[in-house]
């Protein structure tokens, strides 16, 4: 529905670029890459300064295995947008994925003060907690995790962050 809606958008203005940025979120998510990158070229071309493109395209980088080009969409999202939580999430999980820690927390950190309300943030924080070996404040998270997921019924999310929470006792004790 979500797709047919978002083609119907498109048919009926060319130029609306969010519409680009949430076809191309679909494509990625049925692993269709050319089609993602087809969209989001297509809306940085009608509008070169809105910053989910960029975040959107970065993403696209990243799963491709594509960590440079990534990292420079991601930071130029910032330079566009400095308030824009997604981009910090996917530069910190790129950075994380690196294994630059101290980078990871501190773009889970200001992502988490834009936007407080996303349990992702707090359950990606605790793994680098866990990779820190700061447990206490691993545990802090994934209880916050919990609790977001548990708010918004996200039942996958909630069965998750306690089960990572469940690990993290259990290597403690």
């Amino acid at each position: 529905m979500a797709s047919i809606d978002l083609e119907r958008a498109i048919e009926i203005n060319p130029h609306y670029t969010q519409a680009y940025c949430e076809r191309c979120l679909l494509y990625l998510k049925q692993k269709q890459w050319k089609l993602a990158f087809k969209d989001v070229e297509r809306a940085v071309k009608i509008n070169p300064y809105y910053a989910m493109a960029y975040c959107n395209r970065g993403l696209i980088y990243f799963k491709r295995r594509k960590s440079a080009l990534a990292l420079i969409d991601y930071n130029y999202a910032i330079e566009i947008d400095s308030n824009l939580a997604m981009a910090y999430y996917n530069r910190g999980l790129l950075y994380f994925n690196q294994n630059q820690l101290k980078l990871a927390l501190s773009d889970y950190n200001r992502s988490i003060q834009i936007n407080p309300n996303l349990a992702e943030l707090y359950e990606n924080r605790a793994k680098v907690w866990i990779k820190l070996k700061n447990f206490a404040k691993a545990i802090r998270d994934l209880n916050a995790a919990i609790t977001i997921f548990g708010q918004q019924k996200n039942v996958a999310g909630y069965q998750q962050a306690r089960s990572m929470l469940k690990s993290v006792k259990k290597s403690i004790h």
